[in-house]
Parts: structure tokens; sequence; C-alpha cells
């Protein structure tokens, strides 16, 4: 070696693929919240690095790093609308920034009778 550094070309040209995306309820501080998780597939690192959550067809994005589940407060989604159904969007993005082709989608519906809880989070099943 000549102490010189290393070189190292970053080649991450494949986009991560998007398997599956879903919604479940989730009880914290006695509140309803939503819990979404989704599985994805990145050639080159494993698990896609990050993904954008679209709140009721794109009213409010998020960016999730790291994880693969993010939570949101019904109160928001009431907030949003005084109906059912509501409508979350994902998609997700390889370390390069490479997005997923795949966009997936769930429908769902919020409590707007019964906002407390006191149950126990679980994984989505």
């Amino acid at each position: 070696s000549d102490g010189s550094p290393a070189f190292f070309r970053f080649n991450c040209n494949f986009p991560p693929k998007l398997k599956n995306f879903r919604v479940c309820v989730a009880c914290s501080l006695g509140q309803k919240w939503k819990r979404f998780e989704w599985d994805g597939e990145d050639e080159e690192d494993g698990f896609p690095a990050e993904a954008d959550v679209f709140l009721e067809n794109g009213l409010d994005t998020k960016t999730v790093r790291g994880p693969n589940f993010f939570y949101v407060a019904e109160r928001v989604f009431r907030d949003f609308s005084p109906s059912n159904p509501h409508v979350a969007e994902v998609r997700v993005k390889d370390r390069a920034g490479y997005a997923s082709a795949e966009r997936l989608k769930v429908i769902f519906n919020v409590d707007y009778v019964d906002t407390l809880c006191n149950f126990p989070n679980a994984p989505c099943p």
C-alpha cells in the first residue's frame, strides 16, 4: 500500500422493490394510532434505507429513515377529513436515492367515537 486513499466506485443503479404495505391499530399514552409497516428488498443493500409515506393522497408526506414502520395518531386523520375512509401510500428508496417503481396503497378507517385505548402494542399481523 502506498498510503493513498482507496478508490470505491458506488454503483447502486438497481431500484429497490416494495413487497407489501399494511396498517394496524396501535395504542400509546391512551390514544389510538395507526402503525404502517412495509417490506422491501434492495439488491445491493438488503433492506431499503428510506421510505416516503404519503398520507391522504399526498396532503402530507413523511420520510422515514431506517425502520420499516411509522406511527400516525388517528387524530391526524380525523383532522384531514370528518369521515372514513382514509388512505396512505408508501414507496421505498435505496441509499443512493433510487425509488421503487411500486407505490403501494392501503385504505382504512379510523374511530370517530372511541378515541381512547388501553391495549398493548404489537406488530401488524
